[in-house]
């Protein structure tokens, strides 16, 4: 595959580099902030990466209960676009989503790349989990309410099939809610490469506000696009260890440090940021308060949109 030129989203030719990590080279669309990786994994690696990928440990029954009501709030938010009453979860993973819909009284569906997701999935009575690829598995045009896509994005080498597939699949009127993480966001502005998001091959490309509202709108929605959340235990973390790892990196400055006292477990410091906030009343307060002035600033580390169909 040859080496990209230009922006994935916005095809500007202005790009500066970033550094590299686990041999990509990442760079910055100096137009839209679009961040990606100038020469994504070949199709077979990547195929091979999520076939089984980690559900044989994250399952269903190991999702936060915090986790389910933040679903169910959404799910509620939902409910506003319900015309046929079907959802359908893009890389639905343990199948958090896909329970959290059917207690909402949604049919929920659900397509996967990794074949061991899908077989859970089924086992817990999800009967429209399937394995497939999104932009070709034959379902209907207008068939779904609601399309979510979490965390999915990052993965891709180009999001835009997936997006205007997505757009067919709606109804008019029809929702698709995306998450991805934010590469402008406060951890990808102080950390750079660093950032435990950026974790080539699994992680290609970073949106931004600017980015993801340009490819939605390109593919057909109307999108509002958000910016929330933040994990202060990785910026610390960060803090304490950059003058080691500067001195390590010091022959060449491109290449981030990655030794073992510079890698973080994001996913287990959030998930007990996210615990400890949510189990009381001013603990979901100072969550509640901390969002409101990240996306005020722009700078939360998840980008969040909601894109409607027109109905024209």
């Amino acid at each position: 595959m040859s080496i990209r030129s230009a922006c994935l989203v916005c095809r500007s030719s202005k790009l500066r580099p970033l550094g590299e990590k686990a041999g990509f080279a990442f760079v910055e669309c100096a137009d839209c902030g679009h961040v990606f990786v100038t020469e994504p994994p070949a199709d077979a690696a990547v195929d091979e990466l999520y076939e089984r990928y980690s559900y044989d440990h994250y399952t269903l029954a190991n999702v936060e209960p915090f986790a389910f009501a933040t679903l169910a709030e959404l799910c509620r938010g939902f409910a506003r676009h319900r015309r046929q009453g079907r959802l359908l979860d893009v890389g639905f993973g343990q199948g958090a989503m896909l329970a959290a819909a059917r207690d909402a009284g949604w049919e929920p569906h659900g397509i996967e790349a990794s074949r061991l997701a899908v077989e859970q999935a089924q086992k817990n009575g999800f009967v429209h989990a399937v394995h497939g690829d999104f932009t070709t598995h034959p379902y209907p045009d207008g068939h779904f309410d609601v399309i979510t896509m979490f965390e999915l994005l990052e993965h891709l080498s180009d999001a835009h099939p997936f997006l205007e597939r997505a757009a067919r699949l709606l109804a008019p009127g029809g929702l698709l809610y995306v998450t991805t993480p934010n590469g402008a966001g406060l951890s990808a502005r102080v950390m750079g490469p660093r950032w435990s998001v950026m974790t080539p091959p699994e992680h290609i490309q970073l949106f931004t506000r600017a980015s993801l509202g340009h490819a939605l709108a390109d593919a057909g929605f109307a999108p509002t696009v958000n910016a929330e959340g933040f994990n202060p235990a990785e910026l610390v973390h960060y803090l304490r260890h950059r003058h080691d790892a500067a001195a390590r990196s010091l022959a060449n400055p491109l290449k981030p440090d990655t030794s073992a006292d510079a890698l973080f477990d994001r996913n287990t410091t959030g998930f007990a940021l996210n615990r400890r906030l949510s189990s009381s009343a001013a603990g979901r307060l100072v969550k509640r308060t901390a969002n409101a002035t990240l996306r005020l600033a722009r700078l939360g580390d998840t980008l969040k949109a909601w894109a409607v169909k027109p109905d024209g």
